[in-house]
């Protein structure tokens, strides 16, 4: 278990960007950019402690209000969350 919490959303995204020929520049590049903006907070946290609530409430905020609070942003939600569905699953 103490494994378990030692895995950040940090690290599993560096461990799956490092697989060579896994991604396009530019699909790792907007991969990052979610990271850096709508998952920003999530980053450093161990994937085990990351709620479904917390999911579902992270996704509503950004479809309502964007990552970055300018207004809804839909389809910004969608995308920063395949992201969460590709490095957890």
């Amino acid at each position: 278990e103490a494994e378990a919490q030692a895995v950040t959303l940090r690290t599993v995204a560096d461990a799956f960007f490092a697989r060579p020929g896994m991604l396009k520049p530019a699909t790792r590049d907007e991969m990052e950019r979610h990271l850096r903006t709508s998952l920003a907070t999530w980053q450093d946290r161990a994937i085990a402690s990351i709620t479904s609530a917390e999911v579902r409430k992270r996704y509503e905020e950004i479809a309502k209000t964007g990552s970055a609070g300018k207004g809804p942003a839909p389809f910004s939600a969608v995308a920063a969350f395949k992201v969460v569905r590709t490095l957890m699953n």
